[in-house]
């Protein structure tokens, strides 16, 4: 290596700067280190017409530069790890690097549509995966007013800059691209890496894409319902399995939850074929309480597949097993008239709506749909509305309010992540209820009151064998009436919910809390 590291990487824009996003973090770790750049157009750039889903399945943006690695012209090449087919290697191997750019994508929509909107929409995504999950969320959770419009997918080509181009100048209503590749471009003034010679080129497309968005709506899709490609986000960088200094070299700047992540959703595709022809998303998340695991779509048989599942760990027998956890029904372990809420029909409160002024240059952070007074006027272009889960965005999205993102019922975490979307500060607030008990990053707006949860005439406790809590309120209630249920087997959503429940006493002593995802995933698990 003789103190030198010749990295390899794609030409366009994107691709040189995860170029150099890995050759700063290489030299930040090896100050001696001396790294030059090599890039090159593979013959997946040059093809801009053929659909990805119509191109070979393995190698069409990676065979080059290999030839290059093999030849010993580079010493590594940076991937973006999704584009690298899921079969093993003979000469080389690849090592995860860096940590995890945000996985989801986003859909980009011509603002003036969404004021007056057109006799078809047409999205742009050469995915698959995005066209069949998306063609299935969009008709419950854009807008009301766009969902009976005729809608249809467009395959479309080319780097970030040549796609929005293309999106923005033809008769298209939106485009959805890896949210990971905007941060990426947005976030250029962090990297001092990039020669001053090619500074002018970066800024000019980074100046493009802002302006670009300035035209746009945007939304971040949740990963429940459009679960992404396997590793998007994420970095790789290819090299040969002799080079055994380089590999040290790069070992250093792996971040392992990265590594574990992309290595496990990498293999759960390859359960069903793998490939950019296929229409299946999966991806694995990190939470204090455990792993998230999402997968969705269908196989080339046919076949539909739907899976969310929160462990302690998702493992190697897990992924193993992972065609029969699609079926299983061994979890179905209580009657509905064993548990609580009983019948398995959430127990009824009432609601009252509070006069309360909303700042109109606040950005929102709607809990639930009856949160959000329905006279309140909220331009989306200029204040963000975010939801707690995906079914509060459908109950904004019947009301025809635009809807930038959701939680997706995972708990609350900093938005910070939007800041370079918005290009200027985020300011957000959150409506919910007088009498919630969680905790929050955000400052609060009571916009409703919400009664005691109405509990059945003649309820016997000593009958249930398993609770499950949507809140802390309804836990405090009814387990104030009955404390018998707080030493139950007891379920409930990730989040605030869950960090209160675990504050209990009797529920540490017990040890018998459990996550699931959603009530209705769980009366389905674990109900007769």
């Amino acid at each position: 290596m003789d103190g030198l590291i010749r990295i390899g990487s794609r030409k366009s824009i994107l691709a040189r700067i995860q170029a150099y996003l890995v050759g700063r973090a290489l030299s930040q770790n090896n100050p001696e280190l001396k790294i030059s750049y090599h890039f090159k157009e593979s013959s997946g750039d040059k093809d801009l017409k053929t659909p990805l889903s119509k191109m070979p399945k393995k190698g069409v943006f990676t065979r080059d530069l290999q030839e290059e690695l093999i030849n010993n012209k580079i010493d590594c090449i940076v991937h973006s790890w999704k584009d690298l087919d899921l079969e093993e290697r003979e000469e080389t191997e690849v090592i995860s690097v860096l940590p995890r750019e945000d996985q989801r994508d986003v859909l980009l929509f011509k603002s003036n549509l969404y004021e007056i909107p057109p006799n078809n929409l047409i999205f742009c995504t050469s995915s698959p995966r995005r066209e069949y999950n998306l063609s299935q969320f969009f008709l419950t959770h854009l807008p009301k007013k766009l969902r009976d419009i005729p809608m249809e997918f467009y395959p479309i080509r080319g780097n970030i800059e040549t796609r929005i181009r293309n999106f923005l100048e033809g008769e298209f209503s939106g485009l959805i691209i890896a949210k990971a590749a905007l941060d990426r471009l947005l976030k250029i003034d962090s990297i001092p890496a990039i020669p001053e010679d090619e500074k002018q080129e970066f800024y000019s497309v980074v100046n493009f894409i802002k302006s670009s968005l300035n035209k746009c709506l945007f939304s971040v899709l949740p990963l429940s319902k459009n679960p992404n490609a396997p590793a998007q986000g994420a970095l790789a960088v290819e090299i040969l399995k002799s080079n055994e200094s380089v590999k040290q070299i790069l070992l250093k700047i792996q971040d392992q939850h990265t590594n574990s992540n992309t290595l496990k959703e990498r293999k759960i595709l390859s359960k069903f074929g793998g490939g950019c022809h296929q229409k299946i998303g999966v991806s694995i998340q990190n939470f204090s309480f455990g792993e998230v695991c999402f997968l969705r779509g269908i196989t080339d048989k046919g076949n539909k597949i739907k899976l969310n599942d929160v462990l302690p760990e998702i493992n190697e027998m897990y992924i193993d097993n992972i065609n029969n956890n699609l079926k299983s029904n061994e979890n179905l372990k209580y009657s509905k008239n064993e548990i609580w809420p009983p019948g398995g029909v959430m127990a009824s409160r009432k609601r009252n709506q509070i006069s309360v002024k909303i700042p109109d240059n606040k950005d929102l952070l709607v809990s639930r749909g009856y949160s959000l007074p329905e006279n309140i006027f909220i331009n989306p272009r200029e204040q963000l509305i975010w939801t707690a889960g995906v079914s509060t965005w459908k109950e904004l999205a019947d009301r025809n309010l635009w809807v930038h993102g959701s939680f997706d019922s995972l708990g609350e975490s900093s938005l910070e992540d939007l800041q370079c979307l918005m290009d200027r500060s985020l300011d957000f607030i959150k409506l919910t209820h007088s009498e919630s008990k969680e905790d929050t990053f955000f400052r609060t707006f009571y916009t409703y009151n919400i009664e005691d949860p109405e509990i059945p005439p003649n309820f016997n406790p000593e009958t249930i064998k398993a609770v499950f809590w949507r809140s802390g309120s309804e836990f405090d209630f009814v387990t104030n009436k009955f404390p018998l249920l707080k030493t139950l087997p007891t379920f409930c959503g990730p989040g605030s919910t869950y960090r209160h429940l675990s504050d209990d006493p009797v529920i540490k002593i017990h040890n018998k809390l459990y996550i699931y995802l959603s009530f209705k995933d769980w009366l389905v698990k674990h109900t007769l």
